[in-house]
């Protein structure tokens, strides 16, 4: 079975994310409730059915590895929050998830406790059409438009609208990437007054590549589900795995 598993601390924070390979996945009854058994069944087409299961797999796996317990998958239940956004809630504490997948893999991050933004997305890196672009992005985020950027881009702009709990109901043209920060190894962008329609947003982007400075911007539905949450301060940390893909983590700072 292909499990990649990794945990990551900043700022004193533990996140852990699990990538599970689809196909690779344990059967059902090994995974599910009762309740989830009934909710598998009742997907029809057999690839959204190994998806799903590969997702829950890795958020239960997961959260044994954040609580460093040996919990039978079955039992740890998965919920979700009033934004529709995933959770477990386990000897009554509450543990933000965030699941997502793509072509092979499925992947879930999950944070201990007290964090109201997290967003995990991962994508296959494909040559797509000009149209694509245009229907997702702004022309001047599209300045690079080698396959690699732009599915980097889409990670980070579809983890943020996880981290939101309106996923694609919005769209993504309502956020909008600095350039730099599709290449950008620390970018630190600072909070700002702006316009009240137009906010810059307080955030930390990381990657592999060349320093930069930039700015992240809300608009319409997502800079309103944004302020209802309280404009939280957050990072975006992306990586390149297993050769053709793009993975992007948003979750909230402490300060």
């Amino acid at each position: 079975m292909r499990i990649e598993s990794s945990k990551q601390i900043t700022d004193n924070e533990n996140f852990f994310i699990e990538r599970v390979a689809i196909n690779d996945s344990r059967r059902p009854d090994e995974i599910l409730s009762i309740e989830e058994l009934e909710k598998y069944s009742s997907f029809k087409i057999p690839k959204r059915k190994k998806e799903w299961l590969a997702g829950r797999f890795a958020a239960k796996t997961v959260i044994n590895k954040l609580l460093n317990s040996s919990f039978s998958l079955k039992e740890i239940p998965i919920t979700y929050d009033a934004n529709r956004r995933p959770l477990c809630l386990l000897n009554g504490k509450e543990y933000p998830l965030s699941i997502t997948h793509s072509g092979d893999w499925a992947a879930a991050i999950v944070k201990d406790e007290n964090c109201g933004f997290l967003g995990l997305d991962i994508e296959k890196i494909e040559v797509r059409s000009k149209l694509w672009a245009e229907d997702y992005f702004h022309k001047d985020e599209t300045e690079d438009g080698t396959p690699e950027h732009l599915t980097k881009l889409w990670t980070i702009k579809e983890a943020i609208l996880k981290a939101l709990g309106i996923g694609l109901t919005a769209n993504l043209l309502d956020i909008k990437i600095a350039r730099q920060c599709g290449s950008a190894t620390l970018l630190r962008q600072q909070a700002s007054e702006g316009q009240a329609a137009r906010p810059s947003t307080p955030f930390l982007c990381i990657d592999k590549s060349a320093k930069a400075d930039g700015e992240i911007r809300f608009f319409n539905k997502v800079l309103l589900k944004y302020e209802e949450i309280g404009k939280p301060k957050f990072d975006i940390i992306s990586e390149r795995f297993s050769e053709n893909y793009y993975q992007s983590i948003v979750r909230q700072l402490v300060n």
